[in-house]
């Protein structure tokens, strides 16, 4: 005799709820649960002699979820559990040469734990069936068959996988910056491309490498009231793409300027995890930053001289991923292919080394090469009426003329605001106690400068309420921009 387990699905989706938009609407998760059907079959071969009946038939679904604090503390949880018995398989006559088959929905909440597995912890679930037998003591020994099954958060707003932030600042030595980045397929594993644009830098400058940074940050939380309730790891630095001061030469224009644009590869899921979703219930959270670091010297004749860095990061919302481009659209169904289905799951695991991880990348975007994903922005631009890189030009142009908190003639304008007021500071008083004071009508010029600058430009019909969130989300793009001595890593 054989027991048999399959499943609807080989992912289960979840809709936990998402971080804010863009318009600070945080969305919530559906109101019905996730189902996933869970198929048992039960063959008795031809010329067998079964036992006469089955007493019992069980299916379990279980979550299991080990977290390792950084200060040394462990802990084992069961976080989810579903145990579902099948009265209509009790006291069932069995006959030889037959096969019986039941089906079981389970519903699963959309705030359950995701499947997970990093340096802090995992958390894994397991589906079994089980079926005993009746008979005395030579009963036949009861039949398992297990299943592994991932269970995989997604955003719940629209246009989860698309990706598009612009970013202008100014620095001493690089002068205006513009940087933009985008994608149509930004998930563990998927692309960004990469735009930078330097308009007029120090005509010393020398730019040593630029690179592109993902930086995990993980809170472990635990389940049983412990003296260690939440501990956050060291973050993880993940450079997943740079270029070195060869390539950014050449993207330097005969007026000193620099431009160019790059694609790159995220790092894929035996590196990274995908962020988790506020409402989800996991005790293992993961959240994102994306990071572009400059390093240049301010002055190229002196190469002794040491280097700055010059940082800009914002936080990011990384899908996980399976979340593929044509797995979360509607899909296109035809006579020759009315149910279209992967051609090989996410099953493929080594149960002797790595109790529920993948070493298969098959079946998400971290097997996909470049090509495909590209392929599949291709679809969404059209999908969108949008051409990605002709977007990119738009947004670069945009940080140039853009105004208010967050811009780059904001920044420019505060910076030659502190040069002024540090240069004033500096001034010593001599015999002619009028040159030592600051020139006040400069000052009142500086002062307008600075203020037309951070101004943001009015628009119609906007509430005060409204005109002060926008300047909020301004001004949050800035936050996160400094310049310091750099550090060999």
């Amino acid at each position: 005799m054989e027991l048999a387990l399959e499943t609807s699905e080989a992912h289960v989706f979840l809709w936990p709820g998402s971080t804010p938009d863009a318009e600070g609407v945080r969305d919530s998760a559906p109101k019905d649960d996730a189902v996933l059907v869970a198929f048992v079959a039960l063959s008795i071969p031809p010329g067998t002699t079964p036992p006469s009946k089955i007493q019992a038939l069980t299916l379990n679904f279980e979550a299991t979820e080990n977290i390792g604090f950084p200060s040394g503390f462990y802990e084992t949880n069961t976080p989810f559990s579903v145990k579902i018995n099948c009265e209509q398989a009790a006291n069932m006559p069995l006959s030889s040469g037959k096969v019986y088959r039941w089906e079981f929905p389970i519903r699963v909440p959309h705030d359950s734990p995701p499947y997970e597995r990093c340096n802090s912890g995992r958390v894994y679930y397991r589906l079994s069936a089980k079926v005993t037998f009746a008979g005395g003591l030579l009963k036949k020994r009861p039949l398992v068959a297990e299943k592994d099954m991932f269970l995989i958060t997604v955003p719940t707003q629209d246009g989860v996988l698309d990706y598009a932030r612009s970013h202008g600042s100014f620095a001493e030595h690089l002068g205006p910056i513009a940087i933009v980045v985008r994608s149509q397929h930004l998930t563990v594993g998927g692309y960004a491309r990469l735009a930078l644009s330097l308009p007029s830098p120090s005509p010393t400058l020398q730019i040593e490498s630029v690179a592109m940074s993902l930086v995990q940050h993980t809170v472990v939380k635990s389940r049983k009231g412990t003296p260690a309730a939440a501990e956050a790891a060291r973050p993880e630095r993940l450079n997943f793409f740079t270029i070195d001061a060869a390539e950014m030469l050449s993207k330097k224009t005969s007026d000193g300027a620099y431009d160019g644009s790059w694609i790159a590869r995220l790092p894929k899921d035996d590196v990274t995890r995908p962020s988790t979703l506020p409402n989800s219930k996991a005790a293992i959270r993961i959240s994102h930053t994306l990071e572009v670091r400059i390093v240049f010297r301010p002055d190229a004749s002196a190469p002794d001289a040491k280097p700055l860095v010059y940082s800009a990061s914002w936080s990011v919302v990384l899908p996980h991923c399976c979340c593929l481009w044509r797995s979360l659209r509607l899909p296109t169904y035809s006579i020759s292919d009315p149910d279209p289905v992967p051609e090989r799951g996410r099953d493929d695991w080594q149960p002797e080394k790595y109790a529920n991880i993948h070493v298969s990348q098959s079946g998400c975007a971290c097997g996909e090469t470049l090509q495909t994903l590209l392929e599949w922005e291709d679809e969404a631009d059209d999908d969108q009426a949008l051409c990605t890189t002709r977007a990119i030009r738009e947004d670069m142009h945009a940080q140039w003329i853009r105004e208010g908190p967050g811009s780059v003639r904001a920044a420019a304008a505060t910076h030659l605001q502190m040069r002024s007021r540090a240069a004033n500071g500096r001034r010593a008083p001599g015999a002619d106690d009028e040159e030592a004071q600051p020139d006040a009508a400069a000052a009142e010029d500086e002062a307008a400068a600075l203020e037309s600058a951070l101004r943001l430009p009015e628009q119609l019909n906007e509430t005060p309420e409204e005109r002060r969130e926008r300047e909020r989300r301004a001004k949050e793009t800035q936050q996160y921009v400094s310049v310091e001595d750099y550090q060999q890593p």
